[in-house]
């Protein structure tokens, strides 16, 4: 069964991450690039490694 699309964890706090990274640079007044930059990686990292760490959860609560 496919656990992506029950709960997106892993895109909603990639965006939430991302967003902010946005928000900071922007209230730090630093380059459009350097902004963009942070905020792709940020995003990134952050969705894969908690879509990663939902997917083991839900296994580990998967008793079928």
């Amino acid at each position: 069964m496919d656990h992506t699309s029950d709960q997106p964890w892993g895109r909603l706090t990639g965006l939430l991450a991302a967003a902010g990274a946005m928000l900071i640079g922007v209230l730090r007044n630093l380059d459009p690039d350097v902004i963009l930059q942070r905020a792709l990686v940020s995003g990134l990292i952050v969705g894969l490694v908690v879509g990663l760490l939902s997917r083991i959860l839900q296994s580990l609560g998967d008793d079928d």
